[in-house]
C-alpha cells in the first residue's frame, strides 16, 4: 500500500492502482518532469527515480514538488470527465469489499486487463478526485505502508 500525504490531507492506494493513476495521467499529457527526492532512513537521499509502480522499500519515502504535483492534477482533472459514471469493472470483479464510511472496493484477480477508465469509474471516481484535490494542494511525500 503507498501513502500519499500532506500535513493535513492522506491518500492511500495500492500500486496497480498507482501505476493506472500515472498511466491515466500520461495519456493526458502528463510528463514527469522533476524527479522526486527519495529520502532514506538515516535522513540521507538514495538513488530511486520516479514513483514506482511496485511499491517502495519500507525505509525510504519520496518527495513529490509542488510543480510535479500540480502538473499531475492537470492532468488527471483533464480525464476526470471521461471517466464512466458507472462501475466499468463490475463484470470484471472477482468480489468487492465494502467498509463503512469508504468507497466500495473491487477486488479484479491479478492477469485481467483493466484500463484505467475502468479503474476509476464509478465509486472510484471520488478516490481519484481526493487524490487531484491531494495533489492541487501542492507538493506531497509518498512512503509504503
Amino acid at each position: 500500500m503507498l501513502v500519499f500525504e500532506q500535513a493535513d490531507r492522506r491518500f492511500w492506494c495500492s500500486p496497480r492502482a498507482w501505476a493506472l493513476l500515472a498511466r491515466l495521467a500520461r495519456l493526458r499529457g502528463w510528463e514527469p518532469g522533476e524527479p522526486p527526492r527519495a529520502i532514506g532512513p538515516d535522513g540521507a537521499e538514495t538513488p530511486l527515480w520516479g514513483l514506482p509502480e511496485d511499491g517502495l522499500p519500507a525505509d525510504v519515502r519520496l518527495e513529490v514538488s509542488p510543480a510535479e504535483a500540480l502538473e499531475l492534477a492537470r492532468a488527471l482533472r483533464e480525464a476526470l470527465p471521461d471517466l464512466p459514471r458507472f462501475d466499468a469493472l463490475e463484470h470484471k470483479s472477482a468480489f468487492q469489499l465494502d467498509l463503512p464510511g469508504q468507497p466500495t472496493v473491487r477486488v479484479v484477480p491479478d492477469g485481467v486487463s483493466v484500463s484505467p477508465y475502468e479503474y476509476f469509474s464509478g465509486a472510484n471516481r471520488e478516490a481519484m478526485a481526493a487524490f487531484i484535490a491531494l495533489c492541487e494542494g501542492g507538493g506531497f511525500t509518498v512512503r509504503s505502508m
